[in-house]
């Protein structure tokens, strides 16, 4: 009984073993058939370009034939021609081939002046996407009229058909760029695969999952836009995508292989994200963005940008050198915090436990960051180094005593390698800053995240000052203020944004950050401030944009009303003899007598009035008779265009007295001034002048001062 119970459990034990054998084995099969599929159904088209050669030369206004060859696995859907970032043509298989797997493509092109750059794109019936290498096209000039070799105007007939009976003709369509995104009608289902194998069983359908695979490709990026400005590359795009695993960005130089010039993180959310990065050496590149998971990659369109500037590729980061560190107080080591550009601070050494040797009162910073006594950053745009931070000392055991904070802005003109020092209550600290070269762009790398805190309630704080000149540099570092809600450990920092575009970046705890603008004048420059997570991740800039008006650029005129003082008033309504006047001519006035005035001050056109009470023996400045600046003009000086009628200045005063009885609106003072010279020669222009005016009722003096302001400041 009992042996019999034991041989019926062995025998359970060994089909159960067998069983789970089969099992894995066709599980292993079915895995390799899934894969096979997997592998075939997600492979994007591979796209030739055979024509044209890269670097052929062709005559300006003559045609050229593209021809272009797609091959994938699955049917091929169309065929993309692009020059120089614009989609000239697309083409599609006629219907009658049905759904074809391999496709040429020819198009007669004009070649037009300059160099330019072709592309093809293929997109399958699954939506993926295969992308050419860019090929460089240079013009030469256009042919002769007398030339045996006529220009054409058309393909020449046959050139390009005389393998129609080889090649699937095309069908040539204009049609705006497509939407690489919208849904793709899917090819019938693959019949099932066999799996040959020792172990018999039947085939099994896979075809319901191949779109499940296909789905998971990431979707390509589109809406490429490249921006190049003072040595800076800036990347934008539209993430259409939620799976992806990170991103390539591709370069490629005219003429020059294609490489990956940056990794960047993925993103959760679909939308704009941006790569700013310092330009390459003065050259022609090409740009495009690769979103890629585990199935592969999605490539957006190409853009391209030139780099013009010779000073670029030599200095698109800075190095700073940490030369010398004098410590008081006999401490025998020692450590820092130190934050440059608004960036959370970092222990310097990093390690906790590790510190700067400080020998007979310095200290050691030839390994100061662990890796040298040098730290790269990528040059600030807004032409400011920003550094900040405290050091500690240790005094044997004891410790660590706090040996002061510092906080030290180092502008442009200083990065020029001279030794610069930085003072704590207990140290000295002398570095340098010197451009450096990088052989790879360095950049920043971010994205809008809508569920983010975002900042509000934005103003601009501009300084006053009554002289103009003060008004411009007051009007060159305006301050913005803003509020936020969030918790700053969330946050690196916050970008501010000027007419759209990032300027710099400031701390976590900032609400508030004197902008160096690079002039102060031309147009109405909008400004904004977005949270910086450390995810990569920015918030929406605060909305709406604060404005800060600005005259336009240009050559200006500075008239300045300063004062005007009378030695002689006479009222004219108190006579002491009737009808025997008493005014200043004669000599009999009363030195007591308050004229009730009214006045307007010109300048070229424009006028400012006003009125006020005067007495003999007063200095009146302009600037308090009015409100606000009611005091001084600024004209605008056209260049002429006729060289012969040099820019004119005019200006003056008229005052009279407003309610006299005896003899109505006299006039106490007038006087008018006309300037004349050439356009150059006003821009360093600079005059006082002191009219005096005489009339029965006043004599006085009037102080102006004229000057020529090259830059106008904002209104003030």
């Amino acid at each position: 009984m009992n042996t019999r119970r034991y041989s019926r459990t062995c025998l359970s034990f060994i089909l159960l073993a067998v069983i789970l054998v089969v099992a894995i084995a066709i599980g292993f099969f079915i895995l390799r058939g899934v894969s096979k599929v997997k592998v075939e159904g997600s492979s994007a088209p591979t796209v030739i370009v055979n024509s044209p050669f890269p670097s052929e030369s062709i005559a300006v206004d003559s045609f050229f034939m593209a021809n272009v060859i797609a091959t994938g696995k699955n049917p091929i859907l169309r065929i993309e021609l692009w020059m120089d970032g614009v989609l000239l043509e697309t083409q599609i298989p006629p219907a009658e081939l049905g759904e074809v797997t391999t496709f040429y493509a020819t198009a007669s092109i004009l070649m037009t002046e300059g160099p330019h750059m072709f592309f093809a794109r293929a997109v399958d019936a699954n939506g993926l996407i295969g992308q050419s290498i860019p090929i460089s096209v240079p013009s030469k000039p256009k042919l002769s009229a007398n030339t045996d070799e006529p220009i054409p105007t058309q393909p020449a007939e046959g050139s390009a058909q005389s393998d129609s009976e080889t090649l699937p003709p095309s069908q040539s369509l204009t049609a705006p760029p497509s939407n690489i995104n919208s849904p793709a009608p899917l090819p019938p289902s693959p019949p099932g695969i066999v799996i040959s194998s020792v172990l018999e069983y039947k085939p099994i359908d896979f075809g319901s999952l191949l779109p499940i695979l296909l789905s998971a490709r990431p979707k390509a990026p589109t809406s490429l836009q490249a921006g190049y400005e003072n040595c800076t590359i800036r990347l934008v795009w539209t993430d259409n995508a939620t799976d992806e695993t990170y991103f390539n960005i591709w370069m490629q130089a005219l003429g020059g292989p294609a490489k990956v010039i940056a990794t960047l993180g993925s993103r959760l959310q679909t939308g704009e994200a941006w790569y700013e990065f310092a330009a390459p050496t003065t050259g022609f590149y090409s740009f495009w963005i690769e979103a890629v998971n585990g199935l592969g990659g999605q490539s957006s369109e190409i853009a391209w940008v030139g780099v013009t500037d010779l000073t670029c590729g030599t200095a698109t980061q800075l190095n700073i050198e940490i030369v010398e560190l004098k410590v008081n107080g006999g401490y025998d080591r020692i450590y820092c915090y130190l934050s440059v550009e608004g960036v959370p601070e970092k222990r310097i050494p990093v390690g906790d436990g590790q510190f700067i040797p400080v020998v007979g009162g310095s200290g050691d910073v030839s390994n100061w960051t662990g890796s040298g006594n040098s730290l790269l950053l990528p040059t600030p745009l807004d032409g400011e180094v920003t550094m900040e931070g405290k050091c500690l000392g240790w005094q044997g055991g004891s410790g660590p005593d706090n040996l002061g904070v510092f906080k030290t802005s180092v502008p442009q003109t200083q990065w020029d390698g001279k030794r610069m020092g930085i003072m704590g209550a207990g140290y000295t600290l002398g570095y340098k800053i010197l451009p450096s070269g990088s052989e790879n762009p360095i950049g920043n790398y971010g994205y809008y995240d809508l569920t983010l805190q975002v900042p509000y309630d934005l103003e601009v704080e501009v300084g006053k000052s009554s002289s103009l000149a003060e008004q411009y540099n007051l009007n060159q570092k305006p301050t913005l203020r803003w509020k936020w809600d969030g918790n700053p450990n969330d946050i690196s920092g916050f970008t501010i944004f000027f007419n759209g575009k990032p300027f710099t970046v400031v701390g976590a705890n900032e609400r508030g950050h004197v902008i160096h603008l690079p002039e102060a004048c031309g147009g109405t420059p909008k400004i904004s401030v977005a949270a910086n997570y450390k995810s990569n991740a920015m918030s929406i800039p605060a909305q709406p944009p604060v404005s800060l008006f600005q005259l336009e650029c240009g050559l200006y005129i500075e008239v300045k009303f300063e004062k005007i003082r009378f030695g002689c008033l006479d009222d004219g309504d108190t006579p002491v003899i009737p009808f025997i006047p008493v005014d200043c001519e004669s000599g009999s006035f009363s030195a007591s007598d308050t004229i009730e005035s009214y006045y307007y001050i010109y300048a070229n056109g424009q006028m400012k009035e006003n009125s006020a009470d005067l007495t003999t023996g007063t200095d009146y400045y302009f600037q308090n008779l009015g409100a606000g600046n009611s005091d001084t003009f600024l004209v605008p000086i056209a260049e002429p265009s006729n060289r012969n009628q040099p820019p004119m200045l005019r200006f003056g005063l008229h005052m009279k007295d407003s309610d006299p009885w005896y003899d109505a609106d006299d006039h106490i003072c007038a006087i008018g001034e006309e300037l004349s010279m050439s356009y150059t020669a006003w821009s360093t222009y600079e005059e006082k002048f002191e009219p005096e005016c005489h009339s029965r009722d006043a004599d006085g003096k009037v102080t102006i001062k004229v000057r020529g302001f090259g830059q106008p400041p904002s209104s003030p």
